[in-house]
């Protein structure tokens, strides 16, 4: 059977989602359960979670096989100890059983039953099956990686310059501009101040670029990501003193050692 790939903010359910009471981190998050019930709701036995910050660098068919080995109805990939992070969910592989469990936890949370934590890193859920860490690299890439994450948000390759992964990540958004209605797509999302201005150096010269000129980069000083800071009063901040936003933003990765997402 072909893989099907579908974007979770088509769900039907994604806009009742988004006007929701309920406090969250980050309402995406939640897609991993609109995952489930598309799966429920389906032919499908099998269903496969990825956020959309990662790069799957081999096929979905090897996870899917590690899934199926670990006898279990739902599986997460294992974390390295050396990354010092929590364990995540991020990569989420189930089915229809554990689609079942998903959703129903789901529902404990709209009823307040559990919190967003004990939803989001499946507390309230027993026999979850480990697969390689491979399938889940955290800011990491080795000979090994299947799918490399860019986990954290301030640190994106397409928000700030410097992450260490980067390349890759040039890599694959050169292949895809070069696609005109896709090239088209990332420029408006320049302009729209989604990612950072300087990445139009990617379309100019190609992804192997070492260092980014400093007339574009000095662009960058002025793009706050629309994550950050969201909750000020009013928009003047944003609007006419982003480079004070940028400062502050700059001073919590210095106060954090570089690590500011790292828990």
């Amino acid at each position: 059977k072909n893989i099907t790939a579908s974007y979770l903010n088509d769900h039907p359910l994604w806009d009742k989602i988004l006007k929701s009471k309920f406090e969250q981190r980050t309402p995406f998050s939640l897609q991993r359960f609109l995952c489930a019930k598309s799966i429920l709701d389906s032919d499908n036995e099998i269903g496969i979670y990825l956020d959309s910050d990662m790069i799957a660098l081999k096929s979905l068919r090897d996870l899917e096989t590690k899934f199926i080995d670990s006898k279990k109805d739902i599986s997460i990939v294992s974390v390295k100890k050396e990354w010092d992070r929590r364990q995540q969910s991020s990569v989420l592989i189930f089915n229809k059983k554990g689609a079942q469990r998903l959703w129903s936890s789901y529902e404990k949370y709209l009823n307040k039953d559990i919190s967003y934590d004990e939803l989001i890193y499946l507390k309230n859920i027993n026999e979850i099956g480990s697969i390689h860490y491979s399938w889940n690299c955290l800011e990491y890439i080795d000979q090994n990686t299947a799918l490399i994450h860019y986990t954290d948000m301030d640190t994106q390759p397409w928000l700030r310059n410097g992450n260490s992964n980067a390349g890759i990540w040039y890599s694959y958004l050169w292949s895809y501009i070069q696609n005109k209605d896709n090239e088209e797509t990332f420029l408006n999302e320049i302009k729209l101040k989604n990612v950072r201005p300087s990445l139009i150096t990617i379309k100019k010269y190609g992804p192997s670029v070492s260092v980014f000129p400093i007339s574009l980069r000095l662009k960058d000083i002025n793009f706050v990501p629309k994550h950050r800071f969201n909750n000020l009063p009013g928009k003047l901040l944003r609007k006419y003193f982003p480079f004070l936003l940028r400062l502050i933003l700059e001073l919590s990765f210095l106060k954090a050692d570089g690590n500011p997402n790292i828990r």
